[in-house]
C-alpha cells in the first residue's frame, strides 16, 4: 500500500504533489481525468479527476494495458475464476457498455491503430496478431514467435523477439503494419 502511488510535478521536478495514495498502475490521462489500474481493488480499472477526487471503478476484474481511442477504453482482462471472461475488452470512460471484444489469451499487451487492435497471442507462441475493434478479422502479423514487446514506429511495427523461455533476445525487428518485410534492427 506504500508503493507505486501517483504524483504530479512541474517539468523541472519541483512541486511534487501526490494525486493517488494507493498502488496505481497503467495510468493514462484522458483529458480532465486519469484512468488507472487500482491494485487495492482487485486490479480493476478506475477513473478520477486530475486531482485524484471523484474516484470511480469502471471495470471489474484483473484489467490492464488500457488504451483510449477517444470513444472506448480497450484493455486486457484476466479472470482466474472464469477463463471465458478473459480476453480483450472495451468500456466507455464512464463505465458503461463494458463488453468483450475477443476471447484471446493476449497477456503481452495491446496497441491500437485505426480500427485495429494489435496483440501478442500467447496461444500461438507469442506471435503478433491484429483484430478489428469489433472482434472480426483476426490476422497473424509476425512470423517471429515469443514477442515480448511491441510498439508503432512511424508507419511500421517494431518488436522484440525472445528465446522460447524469454531469457534472451533473439532480435529487434521492424516490419510493415501487415507484418511484411521484417528487417532486423542492429
Amino acid at each position: 500500500a506504500d508503493t507505486c502511488h501517483l504524483f504530479r510535478c512541474n517539468l523541472d521536478g519541483t512541486g511534487s504533489v501526490e494525486i493517488i495514495a494507493k498502488p496505481t498502475f497503467y495510468f493514462y490521462v484522458l483529458g480532465n481525468a486519469i484512468l488507472y489500474q487500482d491494485d487495492n481493488d482487485g486490479s480493476s480499472l478506475h477513473v478520477c479527476n486530475l486531482d485524484g477526487s471523484g474516484d470511480q471503478k469502471i471495470a471489474d476484474g484483473f484489467a490492464y494495458c488500457p488504451i483510449y481511442d477517444g470513444e472506448y477504453i480497450y484493455y486486457l482482462k484476466t479472470d482466474a475464476n472464469d477463463e471465458s471472461a478473459s480476453g480483450i475488452w472495451r468500456v466507455r470512460p464512464d463505465g458503461t457498455e463494458e463488453s468483450v471484444v475477443a476471447k484471446r489469451n493476449a497477456d503481452g499487451g495491446i496497441l491500437l491503430r485505426g480500427d485495429s487492435i494489435y496483440y501478442i497471442n500467447e496461444d500461438d507462441n507469442g506471435r503478433i496478431y491484429r483484430i478489428g475493434k469489433d472482434g472480426t478479422g483476426d490476422t497473424p502479423i509476425s512470423q517471429d514467435a515469443y514477442v515480448g514487446r511491441m510498439q508503432f514506429l512511424g508507419e511500421g511495427l517494431e518488436y522484440s523477439a525472445y528465446t522460447s523461455d524469454y531469457s534472451g533476445v533473439v532480435g529487434n525487428f521492424l516490419c510493415t503494419l501487415d507484418g511484411e518485410n521484417p528487417k532486423e534492427l542492429k
